[in-house]
């Protein structure tokens, strides 16, 4: 998360954040949360709702 907070000060983009944060849950959170991805989702969809995003 610390990386992800220098990123937005950076000036990166939340939508670019959020999709990282979606990745690196899917890959390496999933199995030790398994309801991490669906909240990294559900964030993901809250910064960028007009964009179809699976379900």
């Amino acid at each position: 998360m610390l990386k992800c907070n220098r990123m937005l000060e950076a000036g990166e983009a939340p939508l670019y954040v959020a999709i990282r944060i979606t990745r690196f849950t899917s890959e390496d959170v999933g199995l030790a949360a398994p309801y991490a991805l669906e909240i990294a989702v559900c964030r993901l969809r809250v910064l960028h709702p007009t964009q179809s995003v699976p379900k």
